[in-house]
């Protein structure tokens, strides 16, 4: 299996990042060690991918303009230059099998790999399948996808599979007085973990600003703010702030309850972690997507759903107390989001990686 080469592209975001992390990780496990990815220099990949161990083939497209600005006029030819940027690392690396994992880096990505006849797999992490899913959907050999309610947008490929988003490994492992222990947080509150993503959601930062006080004196609390958010009030003891944590499974596992957006890998974090939540979709998400994550989650009953637009300090202190005054229903909470957890999501992907860079038919290396 040394002989295996993947070519991999997903990021922009971290959300479309860590579930390619996951299936490189376990493309490791089991034994593939040519791996590379793309990515651009300005993304959380031109920090996380090489401190990974891996090469980042970095080109230069950039997020697609959603509103007419000067630089639409430059997105073909960022697109053509990344094609030729991605032909130029595939004819000297010769990759097997790609993989794309979503966001505006896998559309050149894609385009080179149809170009040289590569095979193709896309994971779509969330509910609604983003345009560069949708593109390469018209030739991908294997489709996966992540929410069950998604198959009805690819009724028409070949061969679509639920698979769930693969996770990153370590999430959860300490077990709650000992990530208490370890933050030096009082082990008689209950604890709040607030985030929303590395650069922060001003609602849910602003909402927590006007109760802080009450917070504090009821609960733990852990709040990541956002990079260039940082919060110059003094704060209690039982306070943990900062722009962005590095050790969030540490977190996830002090944590009783989450105050967060719903991207999909945040909502993959979360089950994986039985971690229950009040979800604050980001109302700018293309085509409302992460509200459209969190519906059928907070349908089943395994968290609270609140819409941005209705936010304020008071909305949110009411639900945080209505929740821990009921201790059976979070706990029912907890139980019912990791039903939503795949935990072999990332098996699943690298499995059928695999599979097509090994069959006699796979397509010829150049």
């Amino acid at each position: 299996m040394n002989n295996i080469r993947v070519h991999i592209a997903g990021g922009g975001t971290g959300g479309h990042l860590f579930p390619a992390l996951a299936v490189a990780q376990e493309l490791r496990n089991r034994g593939v060690r040519d791996i590379e990815f793309f990515g651009t220099s300005f993304g959380p990949e031109a920090r996380i991918v090489p401190a990974n161990g891996y090469k980042l083939n970095r080109i230069w497209i950039k997020g697609y303009p959603r509103k007419l600005k000067p630089e639409v006029l430059l997105l073909p030819l960022k697109i053509k230059v990344s094609i030729i940027q991605c032909l130029s690392a595939m004819l000297r690396f010769k990759p097997d099998v790609l993989l794309a994992t979503g966001g505006y880096v896998c559309l050149p990505f894609m385009l080179a790999g149809k170009i040289l006849g590569k095979p193709l797999i896309i994971h779509e992490q969330n509910s609604l399948p983003g345009i560069t899913t949708r593109i390469g959907a018209r030739w991908a050999d294997t489709l996966f996808y992540s929410f069950p309610h998604s198959a009805k947008h690819f009724t028409k490929h070949k061969d679509c599979r639920l698979s769930g988003n693969p996770v990153r490994s370590g999430l959860g492992e300490l077990n709650k007085s000992e990530a208490l222990n370890e933050l030096r947080l009082d082990s008689g509150r209950k604890t709040i973990l607030v985030f929303g993503g590395s650069q922060g959601a001003k609602s849910i930062n602003n909402a927590v600003s006007e109760i802080i006080d009450d917070l504090t004196t009821k609960y733990n609390l852990i709040w990541q703010t956002g990079r260039g958010n940082r919060q110059e009030i003094n704060l209690p003891r039982n306070v943990i702030t900062a722009e962005f944590f590095d050790n969030i499974g540490l977190l996830y596992s002090a944590a009783d309850l989450a105050v967060c957006r719903s991207g999909a890998m945040t909502l993959a974090e979360l089950a994986a972690v039985g971690l229950p939540a009040i979800l604050i979709p980001f109302p700018y998400a293309a085509e409302d997507h992460q509200r459209i994550n969190a519906e059928p989650i907070a349908e089943a009953g395994a968290a609270k759903l609140l819409l941005d637009k209705e936010l304020n300090g008071a909305i949110l202190l009411n639900t945080i107390q209505e929740l821990f005054s009921d201790s059976e229903a979070v706990e029912k909470m907890s139980q019912k989001i990791k039903e939503f957890h795949h935990p072999d999501a990332a098996a699943l992907i690298s499995a059928r990686i695999i599979e097509i860079a090994e069959r006699k038919d796979a397509h010829y290396r150049i």
